[in-house]
């Protein structure tokens, strides 16, 4: 839906409903947190808050590079298995060196892995779709190739 439709549906709704339009995801999310902090005891507490902040970091963090992409009018679906490809290259680097080192090791991956994209995307001209869901399949494989999994395809 392009905005001028979106603007154009908005005309008919109600002054008090244009706002309630424009909340979009925080309105559910505060229905959600309200609901769970009503039924749940231990949902308002600070260790459960602090784990759940925790343990979506890392999506939290992918989906705001994803988000980047999509405002800019790519995709990228190698982002999955580059974040797969990194977290198995740098738990092989950490059993024989530092962490921090195999923290940058992973890192580096994942860079040079978005320039791979980035030069296949800009200079060779491939379509994002295309050319990320190669990265992703060419990614994915050679994870689990690193972690001895087999592959079914």
């Amino acid at each position: 839906m392009s905005t001028d439709t979106a603007k154009s549906w908005n005309r008919y709704l109600p002054p008090a409903l244009r706002s309630w339009r424009n909340a979009g995801i925080i309105l559910p999310f505060a229905i959600l947190f309200v609901t769970l902090s009503i039924t749940s005891g231990p949902f308002l507490r600070k260790t459960n808050l602090l784990n759940i902040l925790d343990q979506q970091s890392a999506i939290l963090i992918i989906a705001a590079a994803g988000a980047l992409i999509l405002v800019s009018g790519a995709i990228d679906l190698s982002v999955g298995a580059t974040y797969a490809l990194a977290g198995c290259v740098s738990a092989q680097y950490a059993i024989k060196h530092s962490v921090l080192s195999a923290v940058i090791v992973g890192l580096i991956l994942g860079l040079l892995v978005g320039i791979v994209n980035g030069i296949i995307v800009a200079i060779f001209k491939i379509n994002s779709l295309i050319a990320t869901l190669a990265m992703f399949l060419l990614s994915a494989d050679w994870a689990q190739r690193l972690q001895k999994v087999i592959s079914l395809c």
